[in-house]
């Protein structure tokens, strides 16, 4: 009998997809692909940084805020924003009319009340302190996340209900500003209250639009599944990321575990009954700062990456690939043009990492920054396994290795006081310190998908993914080899007896 991935994660009730990396392993498409078998897709964490792609009907949609099921919402599929997200009402007035303009309904949309509402001071506050990667910097996507969560912890945040309530969101304003000197300069309270004011009146329009969206999502969750509904929790960034469990400081401001993606729904962990696990491989990409020891290029390719001048486009010039412009103004290009597979076997580590970058187009959906590469970490996926218990792993992106002549994974570390370790710290202390021990597997051409099975998978892929799945202890059912929601190998346990 032939079992779909959508058929092994929609046994369950509540389901989650969860990223086992530092974010960009293309959940949205997996979500989209899964959420046929689901009646509610929520977002349970982060804002406007997180970018999930996905092609429907022949078009790529990026994604910033609202659920990838939203191009299913005119069957009547709910779309949630979770009380854990945080909003930017103008980029979310924006999504809206991009869906509508592409002719997508939003219908079935709901917005939680108590989801916090990113406001000017804190974008003007980010993009001062955090978005630059020099000087060992954060680099974030400046969209004001880090300052809208800290303020909701320090209790002066604007939730989406205080927005909506013109004087209550006067009040939360005036108090707020005064808490950022480095944006207004020390105010007293009567130019609060100007500051406040001013911002209250630019308002008015996404306010209007917000209010057709808003809704108590933790009651109507809870009121689906007494319902029979199912829910798909639509994970943010990855575990690597996570404000506990991640590479911190360099991580974002929210909690993309399991845990947060129960609690940022408003649901207790164990409501979840599967979790899905999403693992970029063979290579992996960080974007902004931080350690990642399998980085190709080390010091070079962070300062390149961190370079504002870099894309997309300047690296198909500096390193001689062709290419043209789309109806859009968009860059296109042959992801296995020769040059690019030249680059994928260079001697220079740098110029095998630009290669799998320009191969995968590995290139920030939110900032358009290219993603810093390197070999996939076993280790790392390991511990991220650890702590959000996947019941199964998805492989993605396996396709931009093609033509590589060889690939590696990383499988211990060296350290200045043990010759080989298999255990995983994401301390920056311990973390930098780390070389990495790899095993290397022979490449492989295109993989064959006409018999969409594991038998088409090259013999060297095949062993790989076992030892990666026996290292992290989870079976790894399926690959994911392009953005196309049937570009998907199911392995053995994916496709029952």
């Amino acid at each position: 009998m032939r079992v779909t991935l959508a058929d092994l994660v929609g046994q369950g009730k509540v389901a989650a997809v969860i990223d086992l990396q530092f974010g960009d392993t293309g959940k949205g498409k997996l979500t989209e692909m899964l959420s046929e078998r689901f009646d509610v897709v929520a977002r349970a964490t982060g804002g406007n940084n997180a970018g999930h792609t996905i092609v429907h009907n022949g078009n790529e949609i990026v994604l910033h805020s609202v659920p990838c099921s939203i191009v299913h919402d005119s069957e009547g599929k709910v779309s949630i924003i979770g009380n854990g997200c945080v909003i930017s009402p103008d980029d979310f007035v924006d999504e809206i009319n991009a869906l509508r303009n592409a002719g997508y309904s939003t219908d079935n949309l709901f917005v939680s009340t108590k989801a916090n509402v990113i406001m000017p001071y804190h974008i003007a506050r980010d993009r001062a302190h955090n978005a630059s990667q020099k000087n060992k910097g954060i680099g974030s996507t400046g969209r004001g996340i880090g300052p809208c969560y800290a303020d909701k912890v320090a209790r002066r945040g604007v939730r989406v209900e205080d927005f909506l309530d013109r004087d209550a969101l006067y009040a939360r304003v005036a108090k707020a500003v005064r808490f950022y000197p480095d944006v207004y300069g020390d105010v007293g309270e009567r130019k609060a209250r100007e500051i406040a004011f001013d911002i209250v009146e630019k308002t008015e329009r996404s306010r209007e639009v917000l209010a057709r969206y808003a809704a108590e999502t933790i009651e109507k969750v809870h009121e689906f599944l007494r319902r029979g509904k199912k829910v798909l929790i639509e994970g943010a960034q990855g575990l690597l990321l996570d404000v506990e469990f991640g590479t911190y400081p360099y991580v974002t401001s929210s909690s993309p575990s399991v845990n947060g993606a129960a609690s940022g729904v408003g649901l207790p962990a164990r409501a979840i009954d599967f979790v899905l696990g999403v693992v970029k491989f063979p290579y992996q990409t960080r974007v902004g700062g931080g350690p990642m020891p399998t980085e190709l290029g080390g010091a070079r390719s962070r300062e390149w990456c961190a370079n504002p001048e870099n894309n997309c486009e300047r690296e198909l010039r500096e390193f001689g690939v062709e290419f043209e412009r789309g109806p859009r103004g968009q860059v296109i290009y042959d992801r296995f043009h020769e040059r690019i597979n030249e680059l994928k076997n260079s001697e220079d580590e740098f110029e095998q990492g630009v290669g799998i970058r320009l191969a995968g187009s590995e290139y920030g959906a939110t900032t358009g920054r290219p993603r810093r590469v390197g070999w996939t970490d076993a280790l790392a996926v390991r511990y991220a396994a650890m702590l959000n218990s996947p019941d199964a792993i998805v492989l993605t992106k396996t396709d931009v290795l093609a033509f590589a002549r060889e690939f590696r994974v990383g499988y211990a570390y060296a350290t200045p006081t043990e010759r080989a370790i298999q255990r995983f710290d994401p301390s920056p202390r311990f973390l930098e310190s780390a070389r990495p021990i790899y095993k290397t597997y022979e490449g492989f051409e295109r993989i064959d998908l006409l018999g969409n099975g594991e038998q088409e998978l090259p013999d060297s892929l095949k062993l790989a993914v076992k030892e990666l799945s026996d290292f992290v202890r989870t079976p790894i059912v399926a690959i994911s080899v392009g953005k196309e929601r049937d570009k998907v190998v199911c392995l053995r346990e994916c496709r029952g007896k």
